[in-house]
């Protein structure tokens, strides 16, 4: 029996493999293309900021380059992100394996194992990204305003003001009201009825 089943992961390594590799070229360029693209987008933008300062000399559109700043911050975050995603095969495990006709079970765990890794990549790499995205578009908005506020002639106290009630709101709206629980009752129910339907199964206990 054991032998059967070690044959049956010794055929499916190959369709194993060529998934991964597919998952994590996909995850990992899109990933990165994002990246890339704000990192970018966020040191440009700010050249514009200090244009408009010096064209018009008016502090209110420094204001937008520092949240424009925050979001670069953020994104550098990225590069920190070290995780093993691609298989290192070391010559004495290897070898052992081998040896113990146990290569392919434990190139199947080390792929498995890998997966994770590559989920939890993109979901930490999506919450850069995500905030990253929120300052940069929250920055074009402030510095539309103080397109507005120096065209009116308004003071800096009430453009900042002005400022921090929207991205009051917006953070509250994003990271509060937004997010609700997700339900999963049909998931639990099919999950606890295998587990008593196993338990009905299991020899009962002996007295």
């Amino acid at each position: 029996m054991e032998e059967m089943k070690r044959k049956k992961i010794e055929k499916i390594i190959p369709l194993l493999w060529n998934s991964y590799e597919h998952m994590y070229t996909v995850r990992k360029t899109n990933i990165q293309n994002t990246v890339n693209f704000l990192v970018i987008v966020v040191s440009f933008v700010p050249v514009i900021c200090i244009a408009l300062f010096t064209h018009f000399n008016d502090y209110l559109f420094i204001i937008p380059a520092l949240f424009q700043l925050i979001a670069l911050l953020i994104l550098l975050k990225s590069f920190f992100i070290k995780g093993q995603m691609i298989p290192w095969f070391k010559l004495d495990e290897t070898l052992k394996d081998l040896d113990e006709s146990n290569f392919e079970v434990s190139l199947f765990a080390r792929l498995k194992a890998l997966e994770d890794d590559t989920w939890t990549d993109l979901v930490e790499m999506g919450k850069i990204i995500k905030n990253a995205l929120h300052l940069l578009l929250f920055s074009l908005l402030a510095l539309i305003l103080a397109g507005v506020f120096n065209y009116f002639k308004a003071t800096v106290l009430f453009y900042v003001l002005t400022i921090m009630f929207v991205f009051g709101f917006y953070y509250l709206y994003v990271n509060y009201y937004q997010k609700l629980p997700s339900f999963n009752s049909k998931e639990n129910y099919e999950k606890y009825k295998k587990e008593i339907e196993k338990w009905l199964e299991d020899e009962q206990p002996k007295n």
